[in-house]
């Protein structure tokens, strides 16, 4: 049984985060911008008849706001993955 999903995207490129040395690679990402295999997992969640909840986390921005990050996440669960946003009138 899936309750729910938990989503996060990683970039192996870019540089760590300073707490993890100056020698650390790799950083998390929107949804959709990094390694992860999203429409791959969309597609499990509708093969499985999923109707929970999948939540997006994204530990820190390179956006100029959280807000426009936010905007990106919420634009590719949609658009690309074609997954509904809840609330679904909005």
């Amino acid at each position: 049984r899936l309750a729910a999903s938990h989503w996060k995207d990683f970039d192996p490129k870019l540089p760590g985060p300073k707490w993890a040395g100056s020698n650390a690679k790799g950083d998390f990402v929107e949804v959709g911008k990094g390694i992860v295999d999203f429409p791959v997992l969309a597609q499990v969640c509708r093969d499985i008849d999923f109707d929970g909840w999948i939540l997006l986390e994204l530990d820190r921005t390179r956006q100029a706001s959280i807000l426009q990050s936010a905007q990106l996440m919420k634009d590719y669960v949609t658009n690309q993955l074609h997954l509904q946003f809840y609330p679904r009138n909005r």
